[in-house]
């Protein structure tokens, strides 16, 4: 809500309102450290029990999404339809960093060295686009709003960090997406994962300090589902960081965010934030 009124950096014409509107929209905030569910043997025969599974949590990191989504009745202005109607999603990570480029702290300062290691987790998503009504129609109407889908899905990571010498690297992909759809989840799009590496489909460097990024794409390259479409051109990217002692490399954690689009209003953009775990034998998990 817009309240102040005066000041160095107030601007009466910053968000275009009608008289008497206030209300810029509302922000939702998504949280999350859960890195994997457990997949309990079942009964014999029983079927699936959902309620049977066990969740794991990350200790160290968290992650999520701040979504805002602007006030259909404070943007009226037909002069500015993109003005705030799109709303805004911003991802987040955060937690107790493991590593530092500082004497005694760097990723060569663990104590003992990971190879190839396996570290699974979840990413917390949001689909988000223009709504279908958005672009200016004969009676230059802007419409407004925004669609949005809510997603999960599966993270799973390869993670080597040497010992004294050396850089350590990172790849892998977030598969098994589902949305909700205020119910339930159910899945989303068959065979839509988003890769995580270095544009040539290489791992990607980790800093002396734990921090890494590189590119997020689609894959396969063409992905189409009614009106979801990203060819080639969908290209993002990744970020992120080491959570937890140093001085144990079995309980190290990784927390970071994603983004991927397009570039158009009408196509579907997406952003999320991500937890993982060294969890060895994570195959026969979910």
């Amino acid at each position: 809500s817009q309240l102040s009124v005066d000041g160095d950096y107030y601007n009466a014409d910053a968000f275009k309102q009608p008289d008497g509107y206030k209300n810029l929209g509302t922000y939702e905030v998504w949280l999350s450290n859960l890195h994997t569910m457990d997949e309990n043997l079942e009964p014999s025969g029983s079927g699936s029990y959902p309620e049977d599974d066990e969740p794991h949590y990350l200790k160290y990191a968290a992650y999520g999404l701040f979504v805002y989504t602007a006030d259909s009745d404070t943007f009226q202005d037909e002069t500015y339809p993109n003005n705030g109607q799109i709303g805004r999603v911003q991802t987040l990570s955060f937690g107790y960093s493991a590593f530092a480029n500082a004497e005694g702290r760097k990723t060569t300062d663990i104590n003992s060295t990971i190879t190839s290691g396996s570290f699974v987790g979840q990413t917390l998503a949001i689909a988000v686009r223009g709504a279908p009504e958005f672009a200016v129609d004969s009676d230059n109407d802007p419409g407004t709003g925004i669609d949005t889908k809510l997603l999960r899905g599966d993270v799973s990571l390869t993670v080597t960090i040497p010992k004294t010498t050396g850089a350590g690297t990172l790849i892998g992909e977030i598969s098994n997406f589902e949305e909700w759809t205020g119910r339930y989840w159910q899945d989303y799009i068959a065979d839509f994962r988003v890769a995580l590496d270095n544009s040539l489909s290489q791992p990607v460097t980790i800093g002396d300090d734990g921090s890494f990024n590189g590119q997020a794409r689609v894959e396969p390259a063409d992905v189409r589902n009614g009106d979801v479409y990203f060819a080639s051109s969908g290209y993002g990217v990744f970020k992120g960081s080491f959570y937890g002692p140093r001085t144990d490399s079995n309980d190290l954690e990784v927390a970071g965010s994603w983004a991927i689009a397009n570039g158009y209003v009408t196509d579907w953009a997406y952003f999320g934030g991500f937890g993982a775990k060294q969890r060895p034998g994570a195959s026969s998990e979910n």
